[in-house]
């Protein structure tokens, strides 16, 4: 790749980042498909029951706190980024445990989710 094509993906690989930041930085609600509960971002050290997003901080002292506290690191397939790296004592879950193309891709009722868990 030649210097000017480089200077063109520096440019736009700048783009994009700013972009993603300014969305996750303006995010403060989410709201899943075909739901009516809307659920916040955590942004103090209490979550509701309808929040979810907390701080690594929170994570740590819950785990410390509650030994009944599970980290999940749910994501598509086996897990190859789980076994690369993860949280001490967090476990992997395939997302296509809770989720279906069949279902939007949304996450799959609260019964079918709890025997996932």
């Amino acid at each position: 790749m030649d210097k000017k094509n480089k200077r063109i993906l520096a440019v736009i690989t700048s783009i994009l980042a700013a972009f993603i930041l300014m969305v996750g930085l303006n995010t403060n609600q989410v709201q899943a498909k075909a739901s009516t509960t809307s659920q916040r971002l955590v942004k103090n050290n209490k979550p509701g029951e309808n929040d979810f997003f907390v701080s690594a901080k929170w994570v740590q002292n819950q785990l410390k706190t509650n030994k009944k506290t599970v980290v999940i690191e749910a994501s598509y397939g086996p897990g190859k980024e789980y076994k690369k790296a993860h949280l001490p004592g967090a476990v992997h879950m395939d997302t296509m445990e809770i989720e279906t193309e069949a279902n939007n891709w949304n996450i799959l009722p609260a019964a079918t989710c709890e025997k996932a868990f």
